[in-house]
């Protein structure tokens, strides 16, 4: 990211730039360091969620999840549903950190407007306002490891979002 933003280069024509647009083109990741995230706080964020999956379960469940999918537990769309082995927490605020990565977020999208040869504001204006959330994940030693099939396949938020208007909608609580 340092390289991306320096200012020795014109713009379009560096090749941290060229690289991250191929990268983006190609593969649709990429890994981003020297992106001015401090150490230190990833390392207390750290720190802080292994201390509260270490808590008793007493302790752990006063932030039971309600409702939002936000808080303590497992998203439970169904009786019948496999469930993961694992412990979760959703936190929709991690304050310093969620602004720092804001922060970062708009310095790539600005890079990728430049890329797409888009206006950068306009890019930006789609963003700005939305939803940022966190799941932290804490995987014990499974008793019986032979039923169990690993976590459940990836769904992006919309899909609660979609879940949530379905059972609470309906009965106007969302």
């Amino acid at each position: 990211m340092e390289q991306l933003l320096s200012d020795d280069a014109a713009p379009g024509t560096d090749i941290e730039f060229q690289k991250l647009l191929l990268v983006c083109k190609e593969w649709g990741l990429f890994q981003l360091v020297n992106h001015g995230v401090s150490d230190s706080l990833l390392e207390k964020l750290k720190e802080e969620t292994e201390e509260f999956f270490q808590l008793p379960l007493k302790e752990k469940v006063k932030y039971k999840m309600e409702g939002d999918f936000e808080g303590y537990g497992n998203v439970v769309l169904s009786d019948n549903q496999k469930r993961d082995w694992g412990d979760r927490m959703y936190m929709s605020t991690l304050e310093i950190y969620i602004e720092e990565l804001q922060k970062l977020s708009m310095k790539l999208l600005g890079l990728l407007a430049r890329g797409l040869k888009v206006e950068t504001r306009e890019v930006v204006e789609l963003f700005e306002d939305g939803m940022q959330s966190m799941r932290m994940g804490y995987h014990p030693p499974c008793p019986q490891p032979e039923l169990v099939m690993g976590i459940s396949a990836h769904t992006d938020g919309t899909d609660f979002e979609q879940w949530n208007l379905q059972k609470c909608g309906a009965q106007g609580n969302s």
